[in-house]
């Protein structure tokens, strides 16, 4: 019963481990070359009805532009 246990327990482990280095890469931040304080780059937008295109530049004097980027997965 214990070997059975052992043995369930190792198999276990070894199939978790490509999973635990994926999260950990996935949970490392992105190396890039932006600092503190630096403008963000320009991108481009459509709209959810995919009528209209938003551009960050065009943005640039107006009032703040807030992103926010999250996985809910």
């Amino acid at each position: 019963m214990k070997l059975r246990l052992l043995a369930a327990c190792l198999v276990l482990a070894v199939w978790s481990l490509p999973t635990l280095h994926a999260a950990q890469e996935r949970d490392r931040p992105r190396e890039g070359s932006l600092k503190l304080g630096d403008p963000a780059p320009d991108f481009t937008l459509k709209s959810p009805d995919g009528k209209t295109t938003f551009t960050l530049s065009a943005l640039r004097g107006q009032k703040p532009v807030v992103l926010v980027f999250a996985s809910y997965t």
